[in-house]
């Protein structure tokens, strides 16, 4: 919906008696659709949630084919470029929105004819994993800065697509590697850290190389493998977001003008005792009830007369 829906049903919140033909002038609207919007909040029919724009946010997780290399021995390997048999390809991927409740994937055995002509043709599901990216404002992995955004862009770049809409990345690797000292980052270990199942089990290298012959026992276990990986990731990253320090602001993605949490968009923001403090400024701080995540406004606190007095370092 449009943002002047927003604005209404917040300002009704505050004073149902200040909605009517002078809201209508202050927001552009016609007087009309501005009292048929007033009898739906009337009515129970319209959620303040679901009038507002929120940021789209997609978990997703890539599986690979390794490259096939002639060697000639076991150790210390330096693979120069004319020992490549064939190169990576995409396997198959799986994502989520957010809180939302649908997996959503894509593997080369979907596409049956393709597979079968062509075992590593990836474009089709290159071109829905495109597709998906392309809807997001926000795109969350692990390790995804490192490999599954890069390797997804390979794919695009391969099958001739232009670069995707703008999205921002949020890796759960990053976080746990900035702010925690664990005995391992992998997401594995941090889901049984954090009290939640484990990585579905396989075989290992094996499952792959099955599922490049077309072994659909094996193919079962890897879209079960990539799918769970996905809910993995959604676990992990809502119970790490509220510690990052350098979580992009969600709040600026909400078409409103609430006070609300950078990291998870919520509204549920109470006041702490201590303020925050700058070099030349304080600001009054926030704790989310929804993430944990402290944040700060953005109205200064210092008198002008304060803020002359400070004294600037010199670098």
């Amino acid at each position: 919906m449009s943002n002047w829906k927003a604005e209404v049903l917040n300002e009704y919140s505050k004073n149902p008696q200040s909605i009517g033909r002078e809201a209508a002038r202050k927001y552009g609207v016609s007087w009309s659709s501005l009292w048929d919007f007033k009898q739906k909040i009337l009515s129970g029919a319209v959620v303040y949630d679901e009038v507002v724009s929120k940021p789209k946010i997609l978990l997703f997780d890539i599986e690979t084919a390794p490259l096939l290399v002639h060697n000639w021995s076991l150790w210390q390997n330096f693979t120069s470029l004319n020992q490549i048999q064939e190169d990576w390809f995409m396997l198959s991927w799986a994502a989520k929105w957010l809180d939302g409740d649908e997996i959503y994937r894509d593997n080369l055995p979907n596409h049956p004819k393709t597979f079968a002509e062509n075992p590593s043709d990836d474009l089709a599901i290159v071109q829905s994993l495109y597709d998906m990216i392309n809807e997001a404002d926000f795109i969350i992995g692990h390790n995804l800065k490192k490999f599954d955004n890069k390797k997804s862009k390979a794919r695009f770049l391969k099958h001739g697509f232009v670069m995707p809409e703008p999205y921002r990345m949020i890796d759960t690797l990053d976080i746990a590697k900035r702010e925690f000292a664990l005995t391992s980052n992998k997401l594995d270990w941090l889901a049984t850290y954090l009290g939640f199942e484990n990585k579905v089990a396989h075989e290992g290298h094996g499952l792959w190389v099955k599922c490049m012959a077309g072994d659909e026992e094996a193919w079962n276990t890897m879209i079960e493998y990539n799918d769970h990986d996905v809910i993995l990731l959604e676990d992990v990253y809502k119970e790490i977001r509220g510690w990052s320090t350098n979580h992009p602001n969600l709040a600026v993605y909400y078409n409103d003008a609430r006070l609300r949490c950078g990291v998870c968009g919520s509204d549920d923001m109470e006041p702490i005792k201590k303020t925050v403090k700058t070099n030349l400024s304080e600001f009054k701080a926030y704790r989310c009830g929804c993430c944990g995540k402290v944040g700060r406004d953005g109205t200064n606190l210092l008198s002008k007369t304060k803020r002359s007095s400070l004294i600037r370092n010199i670098t």
